[in-house]
């Protein structure tokens, strides 16, 4: 069945582009397919989409890249989804040819950079002032910065298996204070082996990794609770409620009230 509560609630077209920002209810979308490139920012909420025979779960913050052609489904539970697709023409798409990067497979960005170029982009589609249009234009060039970088990591030559221990041990450990020796450990590698490959493999530091699951962390209690920053920032392992503001400010590119405030309009 199709969501209920299936709803269009603003449209945007700029030349190249063309802006959705829709609402779903509980229900399907059965498979179907889009002529051109697609950029979708998750705003709120929590849903699965079955891509290229692998299933993810997409939540809030998050950006999707669905290539041309590409098949796709989706399925909505109870919690109401709000998303912005951005229909891609070919200029577009010849950004990431400049930089010789296939859009040969989807990908799902999951981090706080990420987050707040969706949060930036709903805050221009609601302004929507003489000056929104020039805004959305340089969200999205400063999203294709960030799927480029992703691409290109991803296409990259493959990583061997203990990388993956390393970061299931740090998925499960990050709100705590940690060493590279003790996810070395927890890999099987010496430490500075560790945090040689592991910038190969993630285009970021082991540091600045765990920093962005904390905020991914913080992201989500922002959203799915009112508890207060200090308690956000206890449970995603920032030292205290500044620390956490400081960090958040920097990688998302809002105040985390202000995050809150955005994905709950």
């Amino acid at each position: 069945m199709e969501p209920r509560g299936y709803r269009t609630l603003k449209t945007i077209t700029m030349p190249g582009l063309r802006l959705s920002k829709t609402k779903y209810g509980p229900g399907t979308l059965p498979e179907h397919t889009h002529s051109h490139a697609r950029l979708v920012f998750v705003l709120s909420g929590e849903f699965a989409e079955r891509s290229d025979g692998f299933q993810r779960v997409c939540s809030s913050g998050d950006v999707l890249l669905r290539r041309p052609g590409e098949k796709h489904s989706e399925s909505f539970g109870p919690q109401t989804v709000v998303a912005i697709s951005v229909s891609l023409k070919p200029y577009w798409c010849q950004q990431w040819e400049h930089h010789q990067i296939s859009l040969s497979r989807s990908l799902s960005l999951e981090s706080g950079s990420a987050a707040g170029l969706a949060a930036r982009l709903d805050d221009e589609f609601e302004t929507d002032d003489t000056a929104s249009g020039l805004a959305i234009e340089a969200i999205l060039l400063e999203t294709i910065v960030e799927v480029t970088r992703a691409l290109g990591r991803a296409t990259g030559r493959p990583m061997p298996p203990w990388i993956q221990r390393a970061v299931d041990f740090i998925h499960s450990e990050h709100t705590r204070s940690l060493t590279l020796a003790e996810i070395g450990s927890a890999a099987g590698v010496h430490p500075v082996h560790l945090a040689r490959m592991f910038r190969q493999a993630h285009g970021c530091s082991v540091g600045q990794y765990v920093r962005r699951l904390r905020i991914t962390t913080a992201r989500a209690a922002l959203v799915k609770s009112a508890a207060p920053l200090a308690d956000v920032a206890a449970l995603a392992g920032f030292a205290d409620q500044s620390h956490l503001c400081r960090t958040f400010k920097r990688l998302v590119g809002v105040t985390p009230g202000r995050y809150r405030l955005l994905t709950r309009r």
